[in-house]
């Protein structure tokens, strides 16, 4: 996708199974629009995982998710 990695920028996570890993790095600023919300968020990247992209708590604040009543 052409996009910047900056590998100085690594954090380790805790897995879904208790594990860690570390992350290879962070591409910052990355435009995201999903269903006409457009956002930037800094985009920490794996070897492999089993999804595409994981959108966390601190993005559904920043975009104020909510359920519909």
């Amino acid at each position: 996708m052409g996009l910047v990695v900056n590998r100085e920028q690594k954090i380790m996570i805790w897995t879904a199974n208790r594990g860690k890993k570390e992350m290879l790095g962070c591409i910052e600023y990355l435009e995201l629009e999903v269903e006409g919300v457009r956002t930037y968020v800094h985009a920490f990247v794996v070897q492999s995982a089993p999804y595409q992209l994981l959108l966390g708590r601190l993005w559904q604040k920043e975009v104020k998710l909510g359920k519909i009543k």
